[in-house]
C-alpha cells in the first residue's frame, strides 16, 4: 500500500490553491529571480487560462505575456508566484528545458541578459502522492 491522499483530495486542495494565487487587487505574477535573489524578470499570470488537473490535481499555471525587456541580467534561479497582492504563495525552481517538468519553471534559457525577453515554457504545481 503506498502512503497519500485520493486525486479528489488534490484535485480541491490545488483548486483552493489557485484561487488564492488569484486573488489580490491586481494581477497575480510569476517573478524570476537569480540565487543572490536579484529580481531578473516578472510575467503576468493568466487567471482565465491557468488550470487544475481534474484527473491528478496538478496546477499549470499560463502566463498572460512573455517578459519583452528583462529586469536585470543573471542566471534564473528560482521564482515566485504571488497573488493579486503581491504576497508570495509558492516558490519553484528554474531548469532549462524545451517539455514541461513537474514541480520546475522550465524556460529557454536560465541565462538572462537585461533588456533582452525572457520565455518561460511552463509551470506546473504537481499534486503529491496519491494512495494505491
Amino acid at each position: 500500500m503506498a502512503d497519500g491522499y485520493s486525486a479528489a483530495a488534490w484535485i480541491a486542495a490545488h483548486t483552493a490553491l489557485l484561487t488564492l494565487i488569484e486573488d489580490g487587487a491586481s494581477d497575480s505574477k510569476i517573478k524570476i529571480y537569480d540565487g543572490s535573489d536579484v529580481l531578473l524578470g516578472e510575467f503576468v499570470i493568466d487567471d482565465a487560462t491557468s488550470d487544475v488537473s481534474g484527473t491528478t490535481g496538478d496546477i499549470t499555471i499560463a502566463i498572460s505575456t512573455q517578459e519583452d525587456a528583462a529586469i536585470a541580467g543573471g542566471t534564473a534561479s528560482y521564482i515566485t508566484i504571488c497573488d493579486g497582492d503581491g504576497d508570495v504563495v509558492y516558490k519553484m525552481s528554474c531548469q532549462q528545458g524545451t517539455e514541461a517538468v513537474a514541480g520546475k519553471c522550465v524556460m529557454n534559457s536560465l541565462t538572462i541578459t537585461q533588456g533582452a525577453p525572457i520565455d518561460i515554457l511552463s509551470c506546473e504545481i504537481p499534486a503529491g502522492a496519491t494512495y494505491s
